[in-house]
C-alpha cells in the first residue's frame, strides 16, 4: 500500500494535468509484492473469487454494486471486494467490473495482491484479510489533483466551502446504511458550485465509515489545499471527490446555499490534521503507466478539451520540468531497488555457503530454548499472516501474533524484502539473543530463513511495551511507584547481565522505552538486539555507522561514533528520567533551544525542586528518599563525560542501598545554559525511525 511522497504526488498531479481518464481507464492501481504460479491452488481460488465478486455485486433486482468474498483455506486463502460508485447503473457497473478484472490480470499478473480504481468502480483482492484500521494509511492509498487553479479572489472561500461540503457529506452518507454514499453541491459564487461525492464500502460500520471519511477529508485537505479546482482521495474502503463541475449522476442529495455557507476565513495558524504519516511500506509501483490521453465527448460540456488545451498552453513548461524530475526519481528508485535485490541475493548466497543455518549461527538447538521453524509452520500459526493477527508494522517489517503447536502464544517478526535490515543484522540478532538467558531479556524461541523470507519468533508479551503505558495519561496510572522502581531495577539487572555475566559481553546500543516489554506481571524485558554489538575490551569502540535513537544516544556516540558500556548507561539514565517523570525526552523544546528532559531534571535538582520533576499521576504515594536517589543516579548516568558515569554494578548497588551517600552529579550531556563554561553542542532530540514499532503484544522499536 502506498502513502503519498512528494515526488509521487508530483507524478500523480502530472498525470491528471493532461488527462481525466474515462471510465475504461484506471485512475491508479497497486500491485503487491507476493507472487503465485499459474494453475496453483491460489490461482484457482483467485479465479473463483473474481467470479463470485462479479456475480454477487450484480445479482438480483436489488444489486448494490458491492460484494466481498473469501475463497479457500490458509495458505491459499484469498480475500476480495468490489465496489461500484453509488450513482452508477447496473450496465455501467458490470462493464467497469469486467474491465477491472481484465486490467488487473494484465497489470498485476500473478500478483497475490492488487487494487485498481476507475471512475465508476474499484476492485481489490489479497492473500490477507481486507479490514478497516483506525489510521489514515488504511483510508488513503492515492491522491489525484485537478490542477487548474481557482482564482486568487475565490481561493479562500473555495477551501472553506469545500471543507464544509465534504464534512456534511460524510455525515449524510452514514445516515443511510444501505448505501453509505452521498453527493452534494455548495454555491461558491453566482453560477458556480462545488460538487462533492463520498462513499464507503457497505461492510463498514457507521462509526468506521464516518472515521474513514473524516480521515480522508482531513488528509486530502492538507495535501491538496491550493492544488486546484478538484481532487480525489482513493482508498480501499472509502473514497471522496470534489470538482467545480458536476461529475456524478442524478440530483445532489445535499445542497448548501449561500446563506448556509461559512463566511469566516480559515485560521492563519491552522495546523496539520491529526493523522499518521510513515514512510511508505512499499514504493509506488514501478509498472504504473500513464493513462492514455483520451477525452470523451461528454467531457466537453465541462470544458474538457478546452480546459486541457489551456492547461497545456500555460503549464507545458512546468509539466516538462515535472516530467524530467519524475523520470530522474523513477530511475533513482529503480537503481535503489536493484541494489536492494543484489544485496538480498548476496545475503542468500552468503547464507547458502554454510551447511545449515544452525551451524552457521554456531547455535545448538534446544527444544526449550531455540529452534529452527519451517516457514509453512509459521504461516499456519499466523493464519497466513492474516491482518487480524497483525500486531504492528514499522521500518523493518511487520509483527504477527501466532500460536505454537503446544498452544504457547508467540510473536513473529517478519522482515520486509527491501526493509534495509539485511542478513547481517538478522544473523546478529539471532547470534546474540539465542545465547542469552535472563529473566529480564526477551526470549527468542526460534527463527526461519527460507528463500527471501527472514523471520524471528519471540515469546509474546501481553502487556506490550513500557512506552505504551508510561506516556498515556490513562494507562500510566497502572504504574505506581513500586512498579516503576521494580521496572528500573529489572532493566538494570538485564543490562548488568549483558555487560558482565552473559557468555558474550554485549552493548545493546538501542535501549529505550519502546524496547522494554512488559510481561503479565509487568516485569520488564529488554528486547530488539538487531543493533547490539559484542565487545571484548574495556576501551571504547569506534564505528562509522551511527545507529539508534536520538535522545537516548550518548554524546560521544552520537557525534564521534564511540560506544562502550557507558553508552548503554547513558541510555539507561534517560530511560530512568522518563520513568520517574512520565515524560518523553523528546517532548522538551523551548524557544528553539534543545531543552531536553536531562536539562529539565538537572535544573530542578540544582534548585532543590526535584519533587516538581516527579510524575503527578503518582500522587503522594511515593517514597521520597527512594525517588530522590533515583533522580540523582539517573543524572549520574547522563553526565557528559563517559568516564564520569557509573557502571551497571555500581548503579545496582546504589539503587539497592538505603544508607549510601551519593556524590553530586555533574552537568548532563547537551547542556547549553548556565555559567558552567562554554556552550556545548546542542542537538534536538528527535526519533530516528530506523526500527520497528508494534501496536500490540511484542513491541520491537
Amino acid at each position: 500500500m502506498i502513502c503519498i511522497t512528494s515526488m509521487a504526488l508530483l507524478l500523480l498531479i502530472l498525470l491528471y494535468l493532461f488527462a481525466s481518464p474515462s471510465a475504461a481507464e484506471p485512475l491508479w492501481y497497486i500491485c503487491g509484492s507476493g507472487n503465485f504460479t499459474r494453475n496453483s491452488t491460489y490461482s484457482s481460488n483467485l479465479n473463483q473469487l473474481i467470479f463470485t465478486l462479479s456475480s454477487n455485486a450484480l445479482a438480483g433486482a436489488l444489486a448494490t454494486g458491492f460484494a466481498t468474498a473469501t475463497i479457500g483455506i490458509v495458505p491459499d486463502r484469498v480475500y476480495g471486494l468490489t465496489l461500484c460508485r453509488g450513482d452508477t447503473d447496473i450496465a455501467n457497473c458490470r462493464s467497469c467490473i469486467s474491465t477491472a478484472i481484465s486490467d488487473t490480470n494484465q497489470l498485476c499478473s500473478n500478483k497475490k495482491e492488487a487494487t485498481i480504481w476507475y471512475d465508476l468502480c474499484q476492485l481489490s483482492y489479497s492473500n490477507q484479510e481486507i479490514q478497516y484500521g483506525p489510521d489514515v494509511n488504511t483510508s488513503v492509498q492515492c491522491l489525484l489533483a485537478n490542477t487548474q487553479k481557482v482564482s486568487a479572489d475565490r481561493l479562500q472561500r473555495f477551501e472553506i466551502l469545500n471543507t464544509e461540503l465534504m464534512g456534511n457529506l460524510s455525515e449524510l452518507a452514514v445516515t443511510d446504511t444501505s448505501r453509505l454514499f452521498a453527493t452534494g453541491e455548495a454555491a461558491l459564487t453566482a453560477g458556480d458550485n462545488i460538487y462533492g461525492l463520498v462513499q464507503c464500502t457497505l461492510d463498514l460500520s457507521v462509526g468506521d465509515c464516518r472515521t474513514c471519511l473524516q480521515q480522508t477529508v482531513d488528509f486530502s485537505k492538507f495535501y491538496l489545499q491550493g492544488a486546484g479546482k478538484g481532487g480525489r482521495a482513493l482508498g480501499i474502503l472509502c473514497n471522496i471527490r470534489y470538482e467545480l463541475y458536476k461529475f456524478y449522476n442524478g440530483t445532489p442529495m445535499l445542497q448548501l446555499s449561500s446563506d448556509q455557507s461559512p463566511s469566516l476565513p480559515l485560521p492563519t495558524n491552522a495546523s496539520m490534521p491529526n493523522v499518521t504519516h510513515q514512510q511508505p511500506s512499499s514504493p509506488l509501483p514501478r509498472n504504473a503507466s500513464m493513462p492514455n490521453v483520451t477525452h470523451q465527448q461528454a467531457d466537453l460540456s465541462h470544458g474538457g478539451r478546452k480546459i486541457v488545451i489551456r492547461r497545456v498552453a500555460i503549464f507545458l513548461p512546468v509539466g516538462i520540468l515535472l516530467l524530467i524530475c519524475t523520470i530522474i526519481y523513477l530511475i533513482w528508485m529503480r537503481k535503489r531497488r536493484k541494489k536492494g535485490t543484489n544485496r538480498l541475493q548476496n545475503d542468500q548466497m552468503s547464507l547458502n555457503q554454510g551447511t545449515n543455518l544452525a551451524s552457521k549461527l554456531e547455535i545448538k538447538e534446544n527444544g526449550m530454548e531455540f529452534s529452527l521453524i519451517k516457514f509453512s509452520s509459521i504461516m499456519e500459526a499466523t493464519y497466513n499472516f492474516s491482518s487480524t493477527n497483525k500486531l504492528g508494522q514499522g521500518g523493518f517489517g511487520s509483527v504477527y501474533k501466532g500460536y505454537l503447536p503446544s498452544g504457547e502464544c508467540m510473536a513473529v517478526k517478519r522482515l520486509d524484502e527491501f526493509s534495509g535490515q539485511g542478513l547481517e543484522e538478522f544473523m546478529n540478532e539471532i547470534k546474540l539473543i539465542a545465547k542469552l538467558q535472563h529473566q529480564n531479556l526477551v526470549k527468542l524461541l526460534g527463527c526461519c530463513i527460507e528463500g527471501n523470507e527472514k523471520l524471528l519468533v519471540y515469546e509474546y508479551m501481553p502487556n506490550k511495551s513500557l512506552d505504551y503505558h508510561l506516556f498515556d495519561q490513562t494507562r500510566k496510572e497502572q504504574l505506581d511507584w513500586s512498579k516503576r522502581f521494580a521496572i528500573i531495577d529489572g532493566i538494570a539487572q538485564g543490562l548488568l547481565y549483558l555487560h558482565k555475566y552473559s557468555r558474550v559481553r554485549i552493548i545493546h546500543r538501542d535501549l529505550k522505552a519502546s524496547n522494554i516489554l512488559l510481561d503479565l506481571q509487568m516485569n520488564p524485558k529488554i528486547s530488539d538486539f538487531g543493533l547490539a554489538r559484542i565487545y571484548a575490551s574495556t576501551t571504547p569502540t569506534n564505528t562509522n555507522r551511527i545507529v539508534g535513537t536520538y535522545g537516548y544516544m550518548s554524546p560521544e556516540y552520537a557525534m564521534e561514533g564511540f560506544f562502550s558500556v557507558k553508552s548503554d548507561v547513558f541510555s539507561f539514565g534517560v530511560l530512568m528520567l522518563e520513568i520517574i517523570s512520565g515524560k518523553r525526552n523528546t517532548s522538551f523544546h523551548k524557544s528553539g533551544k534543545a531543552l531536553n528532559l536531562l536539562v529539565y531534571a538537572w535544573e530542578l535538582w540544582k534548585n532543590e525542586k526535584w519533587l516538581d520533576f516527579v510524575d503527578p499521576s503518582l500522587g503522594e504515594k511515593i517514597l521520597s528518599n527512594e525517588v530522590s536517589k533515583c533522580i540523582i543516579v539517573a543524572l549520574m548516568c547522563v553526565q557528559e563525560k563517559a568516564e564520569d558515569r557509573p557502571i551497571m554494578s555500581e548503579i545496582i548497588t546504589m539503587l539497592g542501598s538505603e544508607n549510601i551517600i551519593l556524590q553530586d552529579p555533574k552537568k548532563p550531556a547537551f547542556f547549553t545554559g548556565g555559567n558552567e563554561g562554554p556552550s556545548e553542542f546542542s542537538i534536538y532530540a528527535s526519533k530516528n525511525e530506523i526500527t520497528l514499532t508494534i501496536l500490540e503484544g511484542l513491541i520491537l522499536s
